[in-house]
Parts: C-alpha cells; sequence; structure tokens
C-alpha cells in the first residue's frame, strides 16, 4: 500500500478581533442613570401636586432601584469590550437572591438580638453578607458556570436586589416616623449616592473572587483569595455600619468603589467581548477548544478561508506540510486516520465536519492532502 509522508505541523489558530465597542454605546449607562432621574422627579411632581398617596410606592421603588440598576448596566457595557451576561439569570439572582438574602438576613438578626439583646457591626456585616451569597453560591455549585468574569456581574445584581429592598424599606420607615416626603427624599438621595460603595461593591467582589475557583490554575489560592475578600467585605459592612464621622465613612466607600472598579477593569480589558456559550450568535466563531483531545476547527475571518487548524497533543502535533519533512503518512485509500511511521503513536481520526468555512464547503482535511 501506498504512503505519502506528512511533515511537522506549523498552522496555527488564526486570532479573531473583535472591534471595540463605540463610545455612545459605553456610555448607555448615563442613559439609565437619567432616565430613572426624569421619572423620578415626575412622580414626585405628580403626588405633591395631586395629593395622592398612592403614588408613593412607584416614587419609593424608582428612587431605590435607579442607581443600582445603573451600576448593573456599567459593569456589563461601560468597557471599551462589552460584557455580554445572560440577562435572564441576572433578573432571577436580582429578585430571588436580593429577597432570599435580605429574608434570610432579617431572621438571623433578629434571633440574634434576641438572644443577645444587642447586634455588634461585626456580627451584622458577618450575617448580612452570608445571606447575599445564598443564590450566587447555589448558582455557582449547581448550574456549572465556567466563565470567571460572569461572577462580578452576578455579584452586583445580588447586591442590586439586596439594596433596593433595604432602601425601600429605610423609606418606608422614614416616612412612618416623620410623615414627610422630604424626610424620605433625602434617605432615598443618601442612599442612592452611596449604594455603589455599599452592599453592590462588597458583593460584586466577593462573587467574583468566588468565580475564579473553577477556572484558577492554583485552586488553593483562589479559595483563600475568596475567603480573604469575603472577610474584607464584612469588615467594611461593619466599619460602614459604625461610622461616626464624615471622614471615615469617605475611606470605608472609597476602599469599596475602588475594588470594584479595579474587577470590573479586569473583566473589560480581556481580548474579545465576553460572550457566554449560550449567547453566541451562529454567525459568530466558535472559540478553539483548550482541551487535549479535541478537534480545533479551522477559522474564518472576514470571509478570508484560514488555513485548517491542527491537532496537538502535548508537544507533538500532526497535520500540515512544510519543507517536505516528513512525520506521518496517510494510506492510499480514502479513509481520515493517520498511519504512524517509524515507531510513532498514531494521532486519532481527523472530523471532516469541523474543518469547515462559511458557505458549507470543506476548508481542507488530511485526507484531500494531494498525493
Amino acid at each position: 500500500m501506498a504512503v505519502m509522508t506528512l511533515p511537522a505541523p506549523v498552522a496555527t489558530v488564526a486570532p479573531v478581533a473583535y472591534p471595540r465597542r463605540p463610545l455612545w454605546q459605553r456610555l448607555s449607562w448615563l442613559g439609565v442613570l437619567a432616565a430613572g432621574i426624569v421619572a423620578y422627579v415626575v412622580v414626585l411632581r405628580v403626588m405633591i401636586d395631586t395629593q395622592n398617596v398612592s403614588y408613593f410606592p412607584s416614587l419609593l421603588l424608582i428612587g431605590s432601584i435607579t442607581v443600582p440598576v445603573t451600576v448593573l448596566v456599567f459593569a456589563a457595557t461601560g468597557g471599551r469590550r462589552e460584557v455580554i451576561p445572560n440577562t435572564g439569570l441576572l433578573v432571577f439572582t436580582a429578585v430571588v437572591g436580593g429577597l432570599i438574602g435580605i429574608l434570610a438576613a432579617g431572621v438571623v438578626e433578629y434571633d440574634t438580638l434576641a438572644g443577645l439583646a444587642v447586634i455588634p457591626m461585626l456580627a451584622v456585616g458577618l450575617i448580612e453578607e452570608t445571606a447575599k451569597l445564598l443564590v450566587p453560591f447555589a448558582i455557582f455549585l449547581f448550574a456549572r458556570r465556567r466563565d470567571p468574569r460572569e461572577g462580578i456581574l452576578i455579584g452586583i445584581a445580588t447586591g442590586m436586589g439586596f439594596a433596593t429592598l433595604e432602601t425601600m424599606g429605610y423609606g418606608f420607615q422614614v416616612l412612618l416616623a416623620a410623615h414627610s416626603i422630604t424626610a424620605v427624599d433625602t434617605t432615598l438621595l443618601v442612599r442612592a449616592v452611596t449604594a455603589p460603595a455599599g452592599h453592590i461593591a462588597w458583593t460584586g467582589m466577593t462573587v467574583a473572587m468566588l468565580w475564579r475557583i473553577r477556572t484558577a490554575q492554583h485552586r488553593g489560592r483562589a479559595v483563600a483569595a475568596f475567603v480573604a475578600t469575603f472577610a474584607v467585605a464584612v469588615a467594611l459592612h461593619a466599619a460602614w455600619d459604625s461610622v461616626t464621622s464624615i471622614a471615615m465613612g469617605i475611606v470605608v466607600a472609597a476602599t469599596g468603589l475602588v475594588g470594584l472598579l479595579v474587577l470590573l477593569h479586569l473583566a473589560h480589558r480581556v481580548p474579545g467581548p465576553m460572550r457566554l456559550p449560550w449567547r453566541r450568535s451562529a454567525a459568530e466563531p466558535e472559540p478553539p477548544s483548550t482541551e487535549p483531545g479535541m478537534p480545533q476547527p479551522a477559522i474564518q475571518q472576514y470571509g478570508t478561508p484560514q488555513p485548517a487548524v491542527i491537532q496537538q497533543f502535548g508537544t507533538q502535533q500532526y497535520g500540515a506540510q512544510q519543507y517536505g519533512v516528513p512525520q506521518y503518512g496517510i494510506p492510499e485509500v480514502g479513509t481520515r486516520q493517520a498511519v504512524p511511521q517509524h515507531g510513532q503513536p498514531a494521532p486519532p481520526a481527523w472530523p471532516v465536519d469541523d474543518l469547515q468555512h462559511d458557505g458549507g464547503e470543506r476548508a481542507g482535511t488530511l485526507a484531500d492532502t494531494p498525493r
């Protein structure tokens, strides 16, 4: 049987260049903020002019949710390379995570207060930060999320839900105590300004570290980083609840906000947009696999056929021909199985379906190599 030899492989995966997003898309969070402010002012004006208190729930909701939603939109679209999450998952996390978190924290704090007569601020921080992690931790365990950059969005969504419900509660308490819309308006304004540096930042940082564990090269270090970040979040929370001066409040808020912004920057600077597998469009090329033994598809970029990607096993590569250096032979018959020579191990069969470019035509296989 006649056998044709093949050379050492040199073909590589052609990089796929994703253009940076335009400025107007990166500033879309400003539109969300402006729309929320306009809606709040309109509802407040109508409620005062008509003396109709039935508008108060709407006012409370808009005033509580505008800034947290703005932060979430900024986290997803505020960078040069957008982060596109699963919208349904974020909505679920914000609603269910915030609700379960605030209910769990309220029950535990009530039981602790009944037993100790007073709750230390450190215990409040520990209880609330743990309660906010219930839903993200369940998602991490059972949904098998694998993109480490997704964690910061999950954390921000949970913190957003918790902060929104807590702010609504504070606003209602102020209304019952002061019987004044002005006092409620002041409370909503203060909590809106401090929201990004509070629950949103603390939970965003913690969940971002949690999501790194599964894909980290050193799992032990990743777990240690998560525990350390959680401890920092608890300390910041306790310090915030114990603030006795404006200067101390600024330091605590700046620490949380800077930490959140640094992690957001790291998420946005990764080349290419964060397109999770369930959101990838049909026209977008599939990223090459990094698992040993998995076939690599040919890459098509901007309508130009790219060389077929070779198969790699450890340090030994198979496939293309260059400078007539013999490596592995192919039998004369029309099979896709390379034949080993010189006592070397045989690579697995080439999958034909993976070596295609747009239009359904074959980009090239080992069997199509001229004999």
